[in-house]
């Protein structure tokens, strides 16, 4: 039979052990939490978004970008900076996959104004949009672009 210090040793190690079970579950449930979803998005050319049947023509005025939470930018550049979507680096091919996806435009054309200004136009109907992009993670050549907000122009 053991005796109490030793039944009190075992004790304390199944405590320590439950404890940092319950911790590690705490954790990875706060990680999902934190980014839903965490299948890395695809390249403007490879979408599995479901696309318009026809383009979308924007109504006139301004319209929103993207819309990500600090924690998804945060995974984003971390994904950019483990080698993944690297087009997320060049802020023209940021604004095409935008429209491509957005408005179910195919080939449009970019052309940056400055380094957080495209103009981007839509080969089917003309239409012209000016996107603001901007890097919300970190500056220059390592850093994420994203879209911010735009406005029809024509």
């Amino acid at each position: 039979m053991a005796s109490s210090g030793t039944r009190r040793r075992w004790l304390v190690v199944l405590a320590v052990l439950v404890v940092a079970v319950g911790m590690t579950v705490v954790v990875v449930l706060a990680r999902q939490d934190d980014h839903p979803a965490q299948a890395p998005a695809p390249t403007p050319s490879q979408s599995t978004a479901p696309r318009p049947t026809t383009t979308v023509t924007p109504v006139p005025g301004k319209f929103g970008g993207e819309e990500f939470t600090p924690a998804q930018v945060a995974a984003l550049q971390s994904t950019v900076d483990a080698g993944h979507q690297p087009w997320r680096l060049d802020p023209a091919q940021v604004a095409r996959a935008f429209v491509e996806i957005r408005f179910g435009w195919t080939g449009p054309s970019v052309a940056m104004a400055d380094p957080h200004t495209a103009e981007v136009t839509d080969p089917v109907t003309g239409t012209k949009l000016v996107l603001q992009l901007g890097q919300p993670a970190k500056l220059g050549q390592a850093g994420i672009w994203i879209v911010l907000s735009g406005v029809r122009v024509t």
